[in-house]
């Protein structure tokens, strides 16, 4: 896939000349952060299409592999690696938005999905999959990282 495509069939392909010269090619989209996209001068809601269309994206290159496959995955190239995979989600939102108005609601989801994804993204994971306020992280995929169960967020203490 072209980056210019790509950002093209997203209506934003005037931010191909800088992802070109930022060299910004398709197997990078996974990696980007809302800072690094704010830092090359993306608005905040072509910022929020661009990720949403990533995750979008990488959502769709997930394989699922049938039990019994392992094998013939490893023959062609594939390889081994340990990873985490975490969820985590608002505690407690469901009786929040019933206190608050839905345009407040969504900012607060907002915020929480971009503090999420900066936390995730500083220790090195790749947020997955977003479903509501929570999010699906996986630590080890797509970079592989030798410390990679170390590198997850540790839970708040209350």
């Amino acid at each position: 896939m072209d980056v210019g495509t790509w950002l093209g069939s997203l209506g934003l392909d005037q931010y191909e000349p800088v992802f070109r010269e930022k060299q910004i090619e398709a197997h990078a989209l996974a990696e980007l952060t809302e800072q690094e996209l704010r830092e090359i001068g993306v608005p905040l809601g072509h910022r929020l299409r661009m990720l949403r269309a990533i995750r979008e994206l990488t959502g769709q290159t997930l394989i699922a592999v049938e039990p019994g496959t392992a094998d013939a995955a490893m023959r062609d190239g594939a390889e081994r690696r340990h990873m985490t995979v975490m969820f985590c989600e608002l505690v407690g939102l469901g009786a929040l938005t019933a206190k608050l108005d839905p345009e407040d609601t969504a900012d607060l989801i907002r915020a929480a999905q971009g503090a999420i994804a900066a936390a995730v993204a500083r220790f090195g994971g790749h947020v997955a999959k977003w479903v509501g306020d929570g999010a699906t992280i996986y630590y080890g995929y797509p970079r592989a990282h030798e410390d990679g169960c170390g590198r997850r967020l540790k839970p708040a203490r209350s």
